[in-house]
């Protein structure tokens, strides 16, 4: 395979320097992903487009592939996500073990 030119090369590095300038200058606000309501929270991070020209049957293609690999992995690590999921969300400071009320069981 023969290697490019060295000036593509520095036009390359060129062009990637430039749009790395850009997103650091951009603000954080800038960066962030809008509209977005994610379940996991996610704010900051790359967006992820998906084409507006699909048709209705490439979106529930899409749509089906995601759900049978959401629930492949759910059926697979069911326990340990809940248990996961048990651990960070209890409020700092309560221990595994404590009850709901804080009150502890009288049987």
């Amino acid at each position: 395979m023969a290697t490019p030119p060295k000036l593509y090369l520095r036009k390359d590095a060129q062009e990637r320097a430039r749009l790395n300038d850009q997103r650091e200058r951009q603000s954080p606000q800038a960066q962030q992903i809008k509209h977005l309501h994610l379940p996991s929270g996610l704010q900051r991070g790359i967006p992820f487009l998906i084409s507006a020209d699909w048709s209705a049957e490439d979106a529930l293609a899409a749509f089906e592939i995601f759900n049978d690999l959401c629930e492949a992995i759910w059926n697979h690590y069911q326990f340990p996500i809940q248990d996961l999921l048990r651990e960070q969300r209890r409020p700092v400071g309560r221990s595994p073990d404590s009850s709901i009320s804080g009150i502890d069981d009288p049987f």
